[in-house]
């Protein structure tokens, strides 16, 4: 039997490439009249990066720039993702209500995608992957190798073009 998705996670990095797996959770959001919910996760400053801006700065000033700044940039975000929405989507009044949020998280990728398909109750995570070098791939792991392991529900591995 054929599974049925109501909600799919669809997780971008918003690289320039990522419009290929977005066309790939349309294609299944259309074909099962499912909900996109979309996710975009900033990844964490560096330990030594946020160690040299709070030397500098001070911790209070470098957490309120944090709380200050968090808030602008998801609001871009959201804005920017809106966007690569309209240009890659064919968008008519019953296609636009199929996305269901955009969401915009701040942490560890893998982490943060694990999170929202769990809080969301999704049925299927779609996102895409990068060619990595095997030392890079076999030192550092990739999100959605990650994301692959862990994941609560099937998920949708698009390789990205290169």
């Amino acid at each position: 039997m054929i599974p049925e998705y109501s909600k799919i996670l669809y997780a971008t990095d918003l690289t320039e490439h990522a419009s290929s797996a977005f066309r790939h959770a349309v294609c299944v959001a259309r074909s099962s009249k499912a909900k996109v919910y979309v996710l975009h996760v900033l990844p964490e400053v560096g330990v030594a990066v946020e160690a040299q801006l709070k030397a500098v700065m001070g911790d209070e000033r470098f957490a309120k720039m944090e709380v200050e700044h968090e808030g602008e940039i998801a609001q871009k975000i959201c804005l920017l993702i809106d966007e690569f929405i309209k240009d890659e989507w064919t968008v008519t009044s019953q296609e636009i209500d199929l996305v269901a949020s955009i969401e915009v998280h701040h942490g560890d990728p893998a982490i943060e995608i694990i999170n929202a398909s769990k809080r969301l109750d999704v049925d299927v995570i779609v996102m895409g992957t990068h060619t990595k070098s095997s030392l890079r791939h076999a030192v550092l792991g990739s999100v959605a190798e990650r994301v692959l392991h862990k994941s609560p529900c099937p998920v949708m591995i698009v390789p990205l073009p290169s």
